[in-house]
């Protein structure tokens, strides 16, 4: 059987063959296209920062910033110094790299979703008709979902490195916190700057995570996250390379991996921790969500003002980028230059599943819809094999400790729970001898 290492060595090339087709459906022929009026605008904006250095934030058109200094080492490095040496492939490059990241930050969630589940997940990334499309579009959207995906990924490695930290020293403990602190407050910062929307996606994943953690309580299984309850499901025989987890058994409840168990090897138990020991640490994780929450906020909002006040060079784009939000309330409410985008409630529906022009292909992301809807009823609602015992994985101990990002997956959980596995019988330690 291929352990956790191997696994990934032979999946590895799939990666990199995924990530490889995404760029070439990025990268190829971006001057294929006319510019879209909402390019050419951002285009001139961008025009104004390249030629004379200059960048002024509008909070009532245009977007953040992100999208203009972030486009302006490409220019560098193609030698521009003037709008017109600028082609349409220098400009939707930038959106283009973004959209190969994203693919490429799914295999970041592989022991969440499952190596083989991952690879499938950034596959349908990769061939997404919309993903595509926007990842060949100089605006703001396909940055702004790679952001948003990175605080995602950033937050759960937080939280996984929280919940080793009893078993580490306190300076090796922080640094590897604050490796995946700073990129949340980073991207979280960044989301801010790319667009006025980001309010959207932060809501729904506050709402998320309120949700997930008001259901799993309510679950009679405790701390067993959707994304375990879908292993369970898809009866997988092992659980995944965890290094930063504990599987317990009730039989020999010291930290070790299942695979040791399996075999019979049961390593020496680690040193109790003294009471004293315990109750420092107990003190140290009660003050490192409000530690964890100030490092990323003041890294988001370092971020976030430099961006919009251009490097300190016009403050007052800080506070714009605040009171803009009453401005695009009023828009959203059909006001002003809002008016063409208003549309009936289904209008977004049927251009994402069902979208065609007379003598044209059907464009549609259906069948990725249904896989999330099959793969949220599994999670939810799925059970173990009958008379099948399986250990459970210790939740993350951080301020959001129910929070799993598996539930932000519900394509990836549909293709795992099809994969049919013998499942492991582990004795019942109350069972005879």
């Amino acid at each position: 059987m291929v352990d956790g290492f191997g696994r990934k060595i032979v999946l590895t090339p799939f990666l990199i063959l995924i990530v490889a087709a995404a760029a070439g459906l990025r990268l190829t022929r971006l001057d294929n296209r006319p510019m879209h009026c909402d390019e050419a605008g951002q285009a001139l904006k961008f025009g104004k920062l390249l030629e004379r250095s200059e960048y002024v934030y509008d909070p009532y058109e245009y977007h953040g910033p992100s999208l203009n200094f972030l486009t302006l080492p490409i220019a560098r490095l193609a030698s521009a110094e003037r709008l017109t040496e600028i082609t349409e492939t220098h400009l939707r490059l930038l959106p283009a790299i973004f959209g190969i990241l994203l693919v490429w930050l799914v295999w970041l969630v592989r022991d969440e979703l499952g190596y083989e589940a991952a690879l499938c997940a950034a596959a349908f990334t990769a061939v997404s008709p919309a993903m595509v499309f926007y990842s060949r579009y100089y605006i703001h959207e396909m940055l702004l979902v790679c952001f948003t995906f990175g605080v995602i990924v950033a937050f759960w490695r937080y939280q996984r490195e929280v919940s080793a930290a009893e078993q580490q020293p306190t300076r090796q403990r922080w640094r590897r916190q604050w490796f995946w602190l700073v990129p949340v407050g980073l991207c979280l910062g960044m989301m801010h700057a790319t667009k006025e929307t980001c309010v959207i996606p932060l809501f729904a994943m506050a709402v998320a995570a309120l949700a997930c953690s008001c259901w799993a309580k309510r679950l009679a299984l405790g701390p067993l996250s959707l994304w375990e309850r879908v292993r369970v499901r898809a009866g997988r025989s092992e659980p995944l390379d965890f290094r930063h987890f504990q599987f317990r058994n009730v039989l020999h409840p010291h930290p070790r991996p299942l695979s040791q168990r399996a075999r019979g090897d049961f390593p020496q138990a680690p040193r109790p921790l003294s009471q004293r020991e315990r109750g420092d640490f107990a003190q140290e994780n009660r003050q490192s969500p409000l530690f964890a929450g100030l490092i990323v906020l003041l890294t988001a909002a370092c971020v976030s003002m430099l961006l919009f006040s251009s490097f300190l060079n016009n403050p007052r784009g800080i506070l714009d980028s605040v009171t803009t939000y009453s401005h695009y309330l009023r828009r959203a409410s059909g006001e002003g230059s809002a008016g063409p985008h208003d549309h009936p409630w289904h209008y977004y529906f049927q251009i994402f599943f069902w979208w065609h022009r007379p003598g044209g292909p059907i464009w549609s992301e259906a069948p990725v819809a249904v896989l999330a809807l099959v793969g949220l009823t599994a999670a939810v609602l799925g059970r173990a094999e009958k008379g099948t015992r399986f250990n459970l994985c210790e939740a993350p101990s951080g301020p959001l400790g129910q929070f799993k990002p598996g539930r932000f997956f519900g394509p990836a959980a549909a293709l795992r729970t099809r994969r049919i596995a013998a499942t492991r019988k582990v004795p019942d330690p109350q069972a005879g001898s």
